[in-house]
């Protein structure tokens, strides 16, 4: 069931979007508000997904009190040519059960 704490949550999500919340290789992505925190809205970021040449910007995240959820969030769209690539949906695999492994290998070790 949708209630206010999950809008005010998904309200949230969506501002902390405009951050960079990993490292990008290439520094800052374009249109961030600087390096994000996760935590400030209770987030296990995933990925972000950038497009070369074009500020579309794509953070998939679960929460970090409940792991079943999934939340994706884009960055507002300035431009006709971000909804095209925002409306362009190909799926894209995300191993999610490898992940989890491999993070759960580097902090034991």
């Amino acid at each position: 069931a949708f209630v206010v704490e999950t809008g005010r949550w998904l309200a949230d999500v969506a501002m902390e979007a405009y951050y960079d919340v990993l490292p990008h290789n290439d520094g800052p992505t374009p249109g961030s508000c600087g390096p994000g925190d996760g935590a400030r809205c209770a987030l296990a970021p995933i990925a972000q997904l950038v497009v070369p040449g074009d500020d579309t910007y794509c953070l998939v995240a679960r929460s970090a009190r409940d792991a079943r959820h999934v939340v994706v969030a884009f960055r507002g769209s300035a431009s006709l040519n971000h909804l095209y690539t925002n409306a362009d949906v190909r799926q894209r695999r995300l191993d999610l059960a490898a992940r989890r492994r491999r993070r759960r290998r580097s902090s034991a070790g």
